[in-house]
């Protein structure tokens, strides 16, 4: 082989590896961006209908937590309209229940 033969094949080869490089670069970086898209998609696809979720069933929850009321001695007591829904079935107030838990514990002794 000559001279301007072995030449040729050298820039050849390079021009070849140049353009390797460059496709490798451009497909490490299509890689990287696909892996941010995925990563925000799933966040959204998690993260969102659990927030619509939260948004919808949040009235009903509060319905059931109650509001909280200020009693004359200063202290803040919570009131559940559930409480209200147990009396109408019969069942007693809160305090004598817990009266009559203690009674039922003071048999035992």
């Amino acid at each position: 082989m000559e001279q301007a033969d072995i030449e040729a094949l050298i820039r050849q080869t390079h021009d070849l590896a140049k353009e390797n490089n460059r496709m490798l670069h451009a497909i490490r970086r299509d890689a990287w961006i696909s892996f941010i898209g995925r990563v925000i998609f799933w966040i959204l696809i998690i993260i969102v209908p659990t927030y619509l979720a939260y948004l919808y069933i949040q009235p009903y929850l509060s319905s059931f937590t109650g509001g909280s009321t200020q009693s004359a001695s200063g202290t803040t007591a919570t009131t559940s309209p559930m409480t209200g829904a147990l009396q109408d079935l019969g069942f007693p107030p809160g305090t004598d229940l817990n009266g009559l838990i203690k009674q039922y514990q003071n048999l035992g002794n």
